[in-house]
């Protein structure tokens, strides 16, 4: 596989813009190409090819990246993606799309629904635990003073 030339997004973009000015106002199509080759100082084969590109991708210039021309050797098989014509293979090469997916953010645009804990099956919060508290567990009372005194294990 050999790259013969690539076209950028704006120079296809320029030459799409002024194919289909001449169209609008009437021109034959060897008008147009003779019209291009001038605007856009093209000449031979490099005006057949953007020409072969703009037919190509048609209309679909949003988000192109770059038009990449190929020529195979035989027995080679064509990239994916790859469209024949004539005798090279054009390759258009697209940016992920700007425009934001609606499905994947739409879960949080939403507000919260969920059922949540009923006061049944809530959690106790801190300090009101199980009766027996590990500080109770390691202090006992004296009872003859009242005053809590520490175990101390020997």
């Amino acid at each position: 596989m050999k790259t013969i030339t690539e076209f950028g997004s704006i120079t296809l973009k320029e030459v799409a813009k002024k194919k289909n000015e001449l169209t609008t106002s009437g021109k034959t199509p060897e008008e147009i190409s003779q019209e291009i080759s001038t605007v856009f100082k093209l000449d031979g084969n490099k005006l057949k090819l953007i020409m072969n590109s703009l037919d190509v991708i048609g209309t679909k210039l949003n988000d192109l990246k770059r038009v990449v021309v190929l020529s195979l050797s035989e027995n080679e098989k064509p990239p994916t993606g790859a469209v024949p014509k004539e005798e090279y293979y054009f390759r258009a090469e697209y940016y992920p799309p700007l425009v934001e997916n609606k499905k994947r953010h739409q879960k949080f645009d939403r507000p919260f629904k969920g059922k949540g804990r009923s006061k049944k099956t809530r959690r106790p919060q801190r300090g009101q635990g199980k009766s027996e508290d590990k500080s109770a567990q390691s202090i006992t009372t004296n009872t003859t003073k009242g005053a809590p005194t520490p175990n101390i294990a020997k």
